[in-house]
């Protein structure tokens, strides 16, 4: 079941609400009780496959330069965690600092 957004048009409150795809069903404010409400146009993310963020990471690396400046390789690692929709940036940076700098350097 989706949830869909709602405005109160009485107490001008906001709320969500869970209701069946296809139902008519209008839910009352949370707030005040009211059935005069209208439906939000939510905004949504559509999800992406494991499969999908894999290739995007294999682009990054098959088109990276190993020899570009440590700036440029911490963004990269951070373009990849977004990939993988996870925050990398802590975990890498101490990697960086501790085996990939003084080689670069």
């Amino acid at each position: 079941m989706p949830i869909y957004e709602f405005h109160c048009m009485d107490c001008n409150h906001r709320f969500q609400d869970l209701i069946p795809i296809g139902s008519q069903e209008v839910p009352a404010c949370a707030k005040c009780g009211s059935v005069k409400v209208s439906r939000l146009i939510s905004r949504f993310r559509l999800g992406r496959g494991e499969d999908a963020r894999l290739d995007q990471v294999a682009d990054t690396l098959s088109s990276h330069d190993f020899s570009e400046t440590p700036d440029d390789f911490r963004e990269q690692m951070k373009e990849m965690g977004k990939a993988l929709d996870e925050d990398l940036s802590g975990e890498m940076e101490a990697i960086f600092e501790q085996e990939i700098a003084p080689e670069i350097t």
